[in-house]
């Protein structure tokens, strides 16, 4: 390193003691005084530190912040989870009604719910994709449902009436050849005189010479009551019977067994009939009856069944 050159003269020769005189000696020279440059204390490098992100200011729109290249990126914080419960049940409901839409009242109830949670959903801002969906799923199943239940309701309505209708219709059974059985016990609803139409002589004259082709006719006969059939507990009279009215009751001129009430010991139609009455009585052709008399002769007879009776 060279020297730097000195400011100071060079001081004069001064005689050495141990030396000739007048030679000059070597002298001792003094190291030179530099000035001293000031220390610095050394410089380390710093590892980069990230610089938090500059926000804008208030009411701005947000800005990504900007990041050194190779430096890891913070997470962002994820946002609130939306609600999805009344959604999803919407849905459910939606499918279960559409499927059970045949069955009456179940399938318009379960779209009606359904309808309702689906509104609530798309209030709520829930899902939209699974409300709506539950929404138009459950509308149509109250469609279907509605039209179900008023076609079973109509359905219902018209079986009971026809179930109503057949019991309260009179039923009349006819068996000229096993009355007792065929009878019902009592006739509580017993049909009035002017519901049985009168008929001429040449009529019943027809109706008497076949019986069985005219069961089930309804007319008015008029005759005079021979007996009470003892056999059959006081329910069935023989009879002469004609198509009017007769002073003389053997102007009657027809053979007739007459059945009343139950056929056996119910008979309240009979209670004011007496042997040798003058009767108008309403009945059913029920065909022809054969029977022996005491002697063992065999008589036919007109069966009818015996409905309502006056005495004249």
């Amino acid at each position: 390193m060279t020297n730097p050159p000195s400011d100071f003269p060079a001081s004069p020769s001064q005689p050495d003691a141990g030396g000739p005189a007048g030679v000059p000696q070597p002298q001792n020279p003094q190291p030179p005084v530099y000035p001293q440059a000031p220390q610095q204390p050394p410089t380390y490098s710093q590892p980069s530190v990230p610089q938090a992100p500059a926000y804008p200011p208030a009411g701005g729109p947000p800005q990504a912040p900007q990041y050194a290249q190779g430096q890891q990126y913070p997470q962002q914080p994820q946002g609130p989870v939306r609600p999805k419960g009344l959604a999803i049940t919407a849905l459910i409901l939606g499918i279960a009604a559409l499927v059970f839409a045949w069955v009456p009242f179940l399938g318009f109830i379960l779209g009606a719910v359904g309808v309702i949670l689906g509104i609530m959903a798309l209030v709520k801002k829930q899902p939209k994709g699974l409300g709506l969906t539950g929404l138009i799923l459950s509308a149509v199943a109250v469609i279907a449902g509605l039209v179900v239940t008023i076609i079973a309701a109509v359905a219902l309505f018209s079986f009971g009436a026809a179930i109503e209708e057949l019991e309260t219709s009179p039923t009349q059974t006819q068996s000229p050849s096993t009355p007792s059985e065929s009878t019902p016990e009592t006739e509580p609803d017993s049909p009035a005189m002017e519901d049985f139409p009168e008929v001429s002589a040449a009529e019943l004259a027809e109706i008497v010479s076949d019986p069985d082709a005219w069961a089930g006719t309804d007319l008015t006969l008029f005759g005079t009551v021979v007996q009470f059939d003892e056999g059959t507990g006081l329910c069935s009279i023989r009879l002469f019977t004609g198509h009017a009215a007769q002073s003389d009751p053997e102007l009657y001129e027809h053979n007739t067994l007459a059945y009343a009430g139950d056929w056996e010991s119910d008979c309240p139609v009979l209670d004011p009939v007496y042997v040798d009455d003058n009767v108008a009585m309403a009945v059913t052709v029920l065909g022809e009856e054969v029977y022996e008399t005491s002697a063992g002769e065999s008589i036919s007879a007109l069966q009818v069944e015996l409905w309502a009776v006056e005495v004249l």
